[in-house]
């Protein structure tokens, strides 16, 4: 029975190390704390990238549906005012030959 009783000096080197085990523990934990913080840190800046590009792309996508309204409703007026144009040569040359 003696022989399964540890001495002080045995306790007392089990204790320190079992402190200098919780130690490095707290030292991993901290430093994988840090990694996690600095991994997170690095998503959160590219997610707010891709949010920033993706809300400029939008905007530029209604800036040129908006471009191309303007430009189908140029050519409209382009084609409206060459059939008065064409109307008018028509009456005209028809106004003429009756004469």
């Amino acid at each position: 029975m003696n022989d399964t009783k540890m001495t002080y000096e045995e306790l007392e080197e089990q204790l320190n190390r079992q402190a200098l085990k919780a130690a490095a523990y707290r030292e991993e934990l901290s430093q994988a704390h840090d990694r996690l913080a600095e991994s997170r840190s690095l998503y959160m800046n590219e997610l707010q990238k891709r949010q920033n590009l993706e809300q400029e792309n939008e905007k530029l996508k209604k800036e040129l549906q908006e471009e191309r309204i303007g430009n189908l409703q140029a050519e409209d007026e382009v084609i409206e005012m060459n059939q008065v144009e064409a109307n008018k040569e028509y009456h005209e040359k028809g106004a003429e030959a009756a004469k």
